[in-house]
């Protein structure tokens, strides 16, 4: 069954590559955090002057799917620095990106940054396929317990060579919110918006016990899926897992573990 799962899932990617290809969300964005928060690309979460972010995410238990990440933040020259790398996929089907993110608070309400990927595709049949794409990401402090955030993946439509073809490189919007109703409580909210897509809803509730473990959960549509977590922290590590349950594919799941210094 997982075998079938995987030869389906490789074929529908490739399917969609004769029109556009579909950039993985959540192997750009998503730690195990997100993924217990129903899978948010919004991330609201301040960068420590230091901190190294180790990531693996695991799609419906099938390790050919699995992703692997692996990032750096650093504060310098009044900016925040972010380099990241992650891989996904196997030798029939490999994702390997690179890249770099700069960001600035503004003012106490605005935070702006700009991030330059390099993504190459590997195929057993046309080798790698180098790509070059950029991100947006904005988030405005409406309020002491309301924060707006917006992520735009691939503004400029950018393309990959394939043969001698084009094919573009998916675009999307995510628009999310981050609502503080209680000094130990989160609640969070987010649209993914793409072009002649239906809208997806993602949203997720986060409670603070203790510093060593924070309950988590959430759900996303299209199809719907529920998803549960936990997390926390102890001197400057800290930890999350979080999974979800896909209606026909079954349940996915990942950890993350962070150092900060």
């Amino acid at each position: 069954m997982k075998k079938t799962s995987l030869l389906v899932l490789i074929c529908f990617i490739q399917g969609l590559f004769a029109d556009e290809y579909v950039l993985n969300e959540s192997a750009l964005h998503v730690d195990a955090r997100d993924f217990a928060l129903g899978g948010l690309v919004c991330r609201f979460e301040p960068i420590a002057d230091k901190k190294m972010e180790i990531t693996c995410l695991m799609p419906f238990q099938l390790k050919e799917l699995s992703v692997r990440k692996l990032e750096f933040h650093k504060k310098a020259l009044s900016l925040d620095w972010s380099l990241g790398w992650y891989q996904s996929g196997n030798e029939d089907w490999m994702e390997n990106r690179v890249g770099l993110q700069v960001g600035k608070q503004l003012s106490k309400q605005l935070y702006l940054g700009v991030a330059l990927n390099v993504l190459a595709l590997d195929n057993s049949l046309e080798g790698p396929l180098p790509v070059c794409f950029a991100e947006l990401e904005c988030e405005y402090v409406l309020s002491e317990k309301v924060t707006l955030g917006l992520t735009l993946m691939n503004p400029s439509g950018v393309r990959v060579k394939s043969g001698n073809d084009f094919v573009p490189l998916s675009s999307a919007a995510f628009l999310g919110a981050r609502y503080s109703p209680a000094r130990k409580c989160l609640l969070f909210c987010e649209l993914d918006v793409r072009l002649n897509n239906p809208i997806r809803e993602r949203a997720g509730l986060e409670y603070v016990l203790n510093n060593l473990l924070i309950l988590r959960t959430g759900f996303s549509t299209g199809p719907l899926m529920p998803s549960w977590g936990i997390g926390g922290t102890l001197n400057r590590w800290s930890y999350s897992w979080g999974g979800n349950l896909h209606p026909i594919l079954g349940v996915s799941n990942g950890f993350t573990l962070n150092y900060s210094w």
